[in-house]
């Protein structure tokens, strides 16, 4: 077997890349998603890279780095997050993926960029070990349940005593974990939608300061990722301590569960614990069953969502990183206590 690596073109390969993803993903790319995906994004287009079986002219497959601006130590920099690693079943050997991720690899040791980072399962984990990437720690999940649907018979279920009951659990661990008090120096918003109206970027250089290293939330990117994004549909919640904008949550519906996209505030703990406070009061306002966070497990948010009645969920997932030895922070990113990640985060 004879593989090469070249780099792709994203226009001219696009029926090859979306045929590949197709061929080895559940869920499906068309064009649309492809132009978000691989075109539209604010903070520049992707590259990537086929492996070709030379013999037969046979795509082996393919990946993908796409952009994404970080603010480290106070700058912005502009590295790779990695995503789409698309392997063809009969070339899932590991000299394929290898060669894959070296590629990439390659690049950032010669300071096309300062760092990479990525969210592989455990099977492309090995691969990023492979080529001398780190594990720099784990994505983790955390759950507060809000009503005791799933204990009542199916007659009670989306009845005035499923909701009395949901009443009473969602009050008596409030009670319990004294938590009504975080919400009153805050007032909150809700929307149907993401809308341009608060001041994001002055958010985000207020904010700057307090995390080390995070993904830049600017008005264009965050516009990008979750209103733009192709069946994606979001709510906002808006965090406001008078008229001042503190922080926000993007969220999604799946079935009965409201799934958190995206939050971000004011490094401090009283905010954090009035965003995690109005979030739950308003899923439960929804009659929401549960709200579900997913985030890096350094994350300061963490300690609001115990504090305020969320469980730590079994769901795990590697984030991988490989600085440049060229720059001189390079440790900084190498430390998972420096980084403020949730699952928006991840690769699109």
């Amino acid at each position: 077997m004879s593989i090469v690596i070249r780099e792709a073109d994203l226009i001219r390969d696009q029926d090859i890349l979306i045929k590949t993803l197709n061929e080895s993903r559940t869920k499906s790319t068309d064009e649309r998603r492809y132009r978000w995906r691989y075109l539209e994004n604010p903070h520049g287009r992707p590259k990537a890279w086929l492996a070709i079986d030379e013999l037969k002219g046979i795509v082996a497959g393919f990946t993908v780095v796409h952009p994404r601006l970080m603010s480290v130590d106070g700058k912005d920099v502009v590295c790779w997050n990695c995503g789409d690693f698309s392997i063809n079943k009969r070339y899932r050997t590991l000299g394929v993926a290898v060669k894959l991720r070296s590629a990439a690899t390659a690049c950032v040791n010669q300071g096309e960029v300062p760092f990479l980072y990525a969210h592989p399962n455990d099977r492309m984990t090995v691969i990023h070990l492979r080529v001398g990437h780190q594990v720099l720690g784990q994505m983790v999940r955390y759950a507060r349940p809000l009503g005791l649907n799933q204990y009542l018979p199916d007659r009670l279920k989306d009845s005035s005593v499923s909701f009395a009951v949901g009443w009473a659990y969602h009050r008596g661990v409030s009670v319990l974990k004294g938590t009504s008090r975080f919400s009153r120096p805050f007032r909150c918003e809700l929307h149907d939608r993401f809308t341009d109206d608060p001041p994001y970027e002055d958010l985000l250089e207020r904010a700057r300061k307090g995390f080390k290293v995070f993904g830049v939330r600017d008005k264009v990117y965050l516009k990008w990722r979750f209103a733009m994004k192709p069946s994606l549909k979001i709510f906002s919640l808006l965090l406001y301590r008078g008229d001042e904008f503190v922080g926000y949550a993007f969220c999604s519906w799946q079935e009965r569960v409201i799934c958190v996209h995206d939050l971000f505030s004011l490094p401090e703990e009283e905010v954090f614990n009035g965003l995690i406070a109005h979030l739950t009061d308003m899923a439960y306002v929804l009659k929401a069953q549960a709200v579900s966070v997913v985030l890096f497990e350094s994350n300061p948010i963490i300690q609001s969502l115990r504090r305020n009645g969320y469980f730590l969920r079994p769901d795990r997932s590697n984030v991988i990183v490989y600085p440049s030895s060229q720059v001189a922070w390079g440790r900084i990113v190498q430390e998972k206590k420096n980084w403020f990640m949730t699952v928006g985060d991840r690769d699109v």
